[in-house]
């Protein structure tokens, strides 16, 4: 991170997790002769597109006021995405979730597991999952889940 991309940082940081947000990163780019601020942000749970939109409109200001950048620039504002990784310490925060978990030891042969979240407690995690036609719930031990990351139902 550049000296530009670090005072964009300080700048933002507080009042993002404040508001329950993580700023993740800060580009500050030039592509296809525009210059470009890029700010990922994340929180627990989904980032809509309207949060994404009041974001910029707080995130606009606090930056035109600073003057911390002079030259025209693009603002864009996102989130990690629609299959983020998720902080394993965090699961609870998932609940009723579609999920894709991967396993350091395989359950019933399978190292991947996808479905919804149900239960999370210290030791173990409770999903249900479809196998074939039928769904079927299914307890995890936390230990042997060394990945996990939001998934998108088809």
């Amino acid at each position: 991170m550049n000296t530009l991309e670090s005072k964009i940082h300080s700048l933002l940081n507080e009042k993002l997790n404040h508001l329950g947000y993580q700023l993740i990163n800060v580009h500050y780019l030039r592509e296809s002769g525009e210059n470009y601020l890029r700010i990922i942000v994340d929180k627990d749970g989904d980032i809509s597109l309207d949060e994404i939109v009041k974001l910029s409109d707080l995130i606009s200001p606090l930056l035109d006021a600073s003057d911390v950048i002079n030259d025209r620039y693009i603002l864009d504002i996102s989130s990690l995405g629609a299959e983020k990784e998720i902080n394993l310490a965090r699961l609870d925060k998932y609940l009723n979730k579609y999920l894709n978990v991967h396993l350091s030891h395989p359950y019933q042969g399978l190292n991947n597991i996808e479905g919804t979240l149900l239960k999370v407690d210290r030791n173990n995690v409770t999903m249900l999952y479809q196998i074939k036609a039928r769904k079927k719930e299914i307890t995890l031990e936390r230990k042997y889940i060394d990945k996990a990351h939001l998934a998108i139902k088809f």
